[in-house]
C-alpha cells in the first residue's frame, strides 16, 4: 500500500481516502489560531459553532476534521509552514509516496512537491484549465456555464497548473446554487479517489499537461460578487 500524507480541510475527500487501499501515515491541517481538540462539552460545541457562523466557518471544519482523526488515530503533522526546511525535513521522515491535497489554500513549492515518490495530487472543483483559483464555483454560477466538474491534478508550484491526472463533467441547472456544485463536484472527485491511487501505484496513469491557451484564473469572490449571487439565489 502508499503511504501517503493529506493535506486540506476537506473532510469528505479525507474520509473517502480512508476507504482507499492506503496507508495514512499523517494529516496536515492549514495553520490556524486554535488547537484541534478530540472532544468538547455539548455546551462548548455550542458555542463554538455559534461563533463559527459569525466569524469563521473554518473552526466548523477543523471540528468535524477532528472527530475523523481522532476516532481513526490518524497522525497529526506539526503545524509549521509547509514550505520551511524543518516541515520539509520532518515530511521526508513521514517517507511518503503520495500527498493528497483538498482545500488547502496555500501554495507548495518545489522542494515540498519533490518529496513524495509520486509528487502530490489536488482535487479542484473546475473543469482545469479553465477557473484556476480558490473559489471557482461562484464565478462558474455568474458567468452562466452550463457544464461543471471536477479535476484531480499533480501539483504545480503554480497554482493549479500541474497535469490532469483524471476530470469528470456534469451538467448545471438553471436551479443549482454553490452548495450543489460543490457537492456535484465532490461527489466526482470522491469516486474517482481510489481507483487514480490505483493507478498510479500501478504506473498506469498517463498525465495530461495542461493547455495554456485555454487557462481563465479567478481570484476570490468580492464583496459585490457575492451579493449579485445573493440577489439570484445562489450564493448558498
Amino acid at each position: 500500500m502508499l503511504r501517503v500524507v493529506f493535506f486540506g480541510m476537506d473532510l469528505r475527500i479525507l474520509d473517502e481516502l480512508r476507504r482507499c487501499p492506503v496507508h495514512i501515515v499523517g494529516v496536515y491541517l492549514p495553520p490556524a489560531p486554535f488547537q484541534l481538540l478530540p472532544k468538547l462539552p455539548v455546551f462548548l460545541r455550542y458555542l463554538i459553532k455559534v461563533f463559527a457562523r459569525k466569524r469563521d466557518q473554518t473552526t466548523l471544519v477543523y471540528m468535524a476534521l477532528s472527530r475523523i482523526i481522532f476516532e481513526h488515530h490518524l497522525p497529526v503533522m506539526p503545524g509549521t509552514r509547509v514550505n520551511t526546511p524543518p516541515f520539509i525535513n520532518t515530511f521526508k521522515k513521514f517517507a511518503p509516496d503520495l500527498g493528497v491535497v483538498a482545500n488547502f489554500g496555500h501554495v507548495m513549492g518545489s522542494d515540498l512537491i519533490s518529496v513524495p515518490t509520486y509528487g502530490l495530487i489536488n482535487y479542484h472543483p473546475s473543469l482545469l484549465p479553465r477557473y484556476r483559483g480558490p473559489t471557482p464555483l461562484g464565478h462558474i454560477l455568474l458567468n452562466n456555464e452550463t457544464v461543471g466538474g471536477a479535476t484531480w491534478h499533480q501539483v504545480a508550484p503554480d497554482v493549479d497548473s500541474g497535469d490532469i491526472l483524471v476530470q469528470k463533467e456534469f451538467p448545471i441547472s438553471d436551479r443549482d446554487t454553490i452548495k450543489d456544485l460543490d457537492r456535484k463536484s465532490v461527489q466526482l472527485a470522491t469516486a474517482a479517489l481510489c481507483p487514480l491511487i490505483q493507478q498510479i501505484a500501478q504506473h498506469k496513469i498517463t498525465p495530461i499537461p495542461q493547455d495554456e491557451s485555454q487557462a481563465s484564473y479567478f481570484s476570490k469572490l468580492t464583496q459585490q460578487q457575492k451579493a449579485q449571487l445573493d440577489v439570484i439565489g445562489k450564493l448558498n
